[in-house]
């Protein structure tokens, strides 16, 4: 099945195992970002937040409007607190409207596991 399929589907460990983190370190942010997302969705508040591939450009970066930085600020904050940043996600959602397919399990983090 193929990727964005499975992340629709809610199907995340399926789409989690159909990515490699070797060589994510070179990957676009979009990867990393991918990435990210799904391995919080995961593994929950055990990710460290300096583990994530995207933090060192979330920190370079803080103030942009890229839906791979502003996904990494709902993950920061998720793992700082344990609750999802809805304003954040909301300004995804103005602002990279094509990205909307990572909304849904943004706000997913939400959910018990």
């Amino acid at each position: 099945m193929e990727f964005e399929s499975l992340v629709e589907e809610g199907r995340y460990q399926e789409a989690f195992n159909q990515l490699d983190p070797k060589g994510l370190e070179d990957a676009s942010y979009r990867y990393q970002a991918q990435y990210d997302i799904l391995n919080v969705l995961i593994h929950g508040r055990k990710v460290k937040k300096e583990g994530l591939f995207t933090y060192q450009a979330f920190l370079k970066y803080p103030d942009s409007i890229s839906w791979t930085i502003l996904g990494c600020k709902v993950l920061v904050n998720y793992l700082d607190t344990g609750t999802v940043d809805t304003e954040t996600l909301e300004t995804m959602k103005k602002y990279n409207p094509d990205k909307l397919l990572w909304l849904k399990p943004l706000q997913d983090l939400n959910k018990p596991r």
